[in-house]
């Protein structure tokens, strides 16, 4: 009988402790559990690790529960650190955009992407971003970029849907002035050019245009097409009338066809003829190009053929587009080309030729172009030019 008595004075001390002691527990864990980062099943990780690896986790773990501001600095220290790992930069514009710091965010987008040209989810974001930035930035760097994500990942789904805006229309007003050697008189072009782009990349152009060489003056009308079929073939054509010309041709058909590769490639063929008074050239072509970082570079084999004669010139481009938006290109040619030396006057002739141009954008959609270029036509003489032109969108 004691001992049972003495059992229950000590269940009825004992007891109670116990109970507190398992509330304070329950009460203490969970912020014991935040400490060590382990909420919710997050990884244990701590902005103040020196592991690389366990910061970036943390970082993932916070940005995950939406605490952007606290996911940042630890991206930005990491990618500081690291400037080679896409997956810190790819990181640190994922939580910019999200924070609504897209001009940021698109920065280190296309850093990660020129770490790694091959990794789509960079591609995507970067596009994400761009789309929208579309209404304030120039609406032709994004055309420039889903040009090269088309041709890095045929059929890429997430290209499909297209800008957020709808069709865009483009117009630009340029000319271009080429003093000639040996005397000739220069050779002038004014032109006005305008597109309508649908957001499934389908563009209608229409360009008219005045040449004025040799005292005389011709005007032209171009119609061309352009359109992306079942995603990765691209099909172009261009019709050019000058009615009464007396030094042009009066009816020009070119028509091209090119195959998205993958990888960045692209290639195709293109077919022409061009009619003259009492003269005809057929014009046949292949071209290979491949995006690659901010840089593009294409060839472009290209025969002439004129009363039984065939000529063949060489075409090198390269173009550079710098995370400002503008647009920089540099274009080689050498071989045989068939020229107007005079009214009525047709002749295949070696020739070599190099030109700069670029593209600026100002602000409001409008941009600003220029090219600079020399051109040897033989012996007979050499062509320098200069253009300027303006363009913009709505």
């Amino acid at each position: 009988m004691r001992k049972s008595m003495e059992w229950s004075r000590s269940a009825k001390v004992t007891g109670p402790i116990r109970i507190m002691a398992l509330v304070l527990a329950l009460v203490a864990w969970p912020a014991a559990a935040a400490e060590s980062g382990r909420v919710a099943g997050e990884p244990a990780a701590s902005a103040d690790t020196a592991n690389p690896q366990e910061r970036f986790n943390h970082a993932q773990a916070l940005a995950r529960r939406g605490d952007f501001a606290a996911a940042l600095p630890i991206y930005a220290q990491l990618s500081q650190e690291h400037p080679g790992n896409v997956d810190y930069l790819f990181g640190e514009a994922q939580v910019l955009f999200r924070s609504g710091d897209a001009p940021r965010a698109l920065e280190r987008a296309a850093a990660a992407r020129r770490l790694a040209p091959d990794y789509e989810d960079v591609w995507m974001l970067e596009y994400r971003i761009l789309r929208s930035l579309s209404a304030a930035a120039d609406d032709r760097r994004l055309r420039d970029f889903r040009a090269a994500a088309k041709a890095r990942f045929p059929g890429a789904g997430w290209l499909e849907a297209g800008p957020e805006r709808g069709a865009t229309w483009h117009w630009e007003a340029g000319l271009n002035r080429e003093h000639l050697s040996n005397g000739a008189d220069d050779w002038q072009n004014l032109y006005l050019y305008a597109d309508r782009q649908s957001p499934g990349d389908d563009v209608l152009s229409l360009t008219l245009s005045e040449h004025r060489r040799f005292s005389l003056i011709d005007h032209e009308v171009a119609l061309g097409v352009g359109a992306t079929v079942a995603a990765t073939w691209i099909l172009d054509g261009t019709l050019r009338l000058a009615p009464g010309a007396d030094f042009l041709a009066t009816t020009v058909v070119d028509a091209g066809i090119g195959r998205i590769l993958g990888g960045g490639w692209i290639a195709g063929i293109d077919l022409g003829h061009r009619h003259y008074p009492g003269e005809s050239v057929d014009m046949r072509g292949f071209r290979v190009e491949r995006y690659f970082g901010r840089f593009r570079g294409a060839y472009r084999l290209q025969s002439a053929r004129l009363a039984g004669e065939s000529s063949l010139t060489h075409i090198g481009v390269l173009n550079y587009f710098p995370d400002s938006g503008s647009r920089y290109g540099l274009t080689v040619a050498a071989g045989d080309e068939v020229e107007i030396i005079a009214p009525g006057r047709l002749l295949s002739m070696d020739t070599s030729a190099i030109a700069l141009s670029g593209q600026h954008p100002l602000g409001n959609g409008l941009s600003i172009l220029w090219r600079l270029g020399t051109h040897r036509q033989g012996s007979i003489y050499r062509r320098n030019s200069i253009g300027l032109s303006i363009a913009g969108e709505f």
